[in-house]
């Protein structure tokens, strides 16, 4: 019987103890980082414990990772392109109506 009231409170102490190592591994990498991360870097820093511990532990502690946002855009962003094909350039002349010696499409920047 002794026993038995022994091992919740030191899996408790354990808990509260990693539990703080937790949180500051979370906090060191700004919040970024999810139980599969942290528990990869508690295991580099001698730390042993399973990955769902990790789990439940940042989930009783109300840690979750702040999530990549998503960037939608190009790199012109409020630039307009406009694409022509009937610029020639200077120096080139046409043959006929629709031809040029180099036909390419030639972006114009418009501002």
């Amino acid at each position: 019987m002794l026993g038995a009231s022994v091992l919740p409170v030191d899996a408790n102490a354990r808990d509260a103890q990693l539990s703080s190592h937790i949180r500051q591994v979370f906090r060191t990498h700004r919040e970024r980082y999810g139980s599969p991360r942290i528990h990869i870097e508690l295991r580099e820093q001698g730390m042993r414990c399973s990955r769902k511990r990790v789990v439940r532990l940042m989930r009783e502690a109300a840690l979750s990772a702040k999530r990549k946002r998503w960037r939608s855009g190009s790199t012109n962003k409020g630039k307009r392109l406009l694409v022509t094909g009937t610029l020639l350039l200077p120096g080139i002349h046409a043959m006929s109506p629709r031809t040029s010696e180099r036909n390419e499409i030639v972006p114009l920047l418009l501002l």
